[in-house]
């Protein structure tokens, strides 16, 4: 499995390899996206410095006139360790203290979709971004201090911290799509 590197000895998470595996990603799908009968354009806003820093990585419009906001993210574990990750805080060690923690990309995002796209098994888990937090409220009111939390040295300067929900959580409150089909964005 081809991962990303994290680690206190890394300088920036939001280069290099990150940003290579995510771009990458993020290519996928909206090639994707633009191949499916319901949505008529999907504008690519990875590169514009405010949107990207809004978490939204693209508009689709639909058939029917709606536009829709997506995040994508791309998850070499997606399908195989049987969680989704839900992003809930993000610590920068070096900065003015008053400004140190961050709300995870999970819980900001305006964006209407989340797109989990897994490159190893070829799929995209396609959530409603509420309903996305809906399954993370269940998976922590039902379990509590057993929740899993993942804490990953983002950087030399940040720290990140993750639940892991288990996916039987979030049981109809998503989409699976095999890239490899024809298969409609919107149901």
């Amino acid at each position: 499995m081809n991962v990303c590197k994290t680690g206190n000895t890394k300088q920036r998470s939001y280069s290099g390899d990150y940003m290579q595996v995510g771009k990458a990603g993020e290519k996928t799908v909206i090639d994707y996206l633009r191949q499916s009968p319901s949505i008529i354009g999907v504008k690519d806003w990875s590169e514009v410095k405010e949107v990207q820093e809004a978490d939204i990585d693209c508009a689709i419009k639909t058939i029917d006139g709606n536009i829709l906001l997506a995040e994508i993210k791309t998850d070499n574990y997606l399908g195989v360790t049987g969680n989704i990750l839900f992003e809930i805080l993000r610590i920068n060690h070096t900065c003015d203290p008053q400004y140190s923690l961050t709300l995870g990309w999970s819980g900001r995002t305006p964006a209407n979709y989340i797109i989990y796209y897994g490159p190893n098994i070829n799929q995209m888990y396609v959530f409603k971004t509420c309903d996305l937090r809906r399954a993370m409220q269940k998976y922590t009111a039902e379990n509590r201090k057993q929740s899993k939390i993942s804490i990953v040295e983002t950087d030399n300067i940040k720290t990140t911290l993750n639940i892991l929900i288990p996916i039987k959580y979030c049981d109809g409150f998503y989409r699976k799509i095999d890239l490899s089909t024809a298969e409609d964005f919107l149901p």
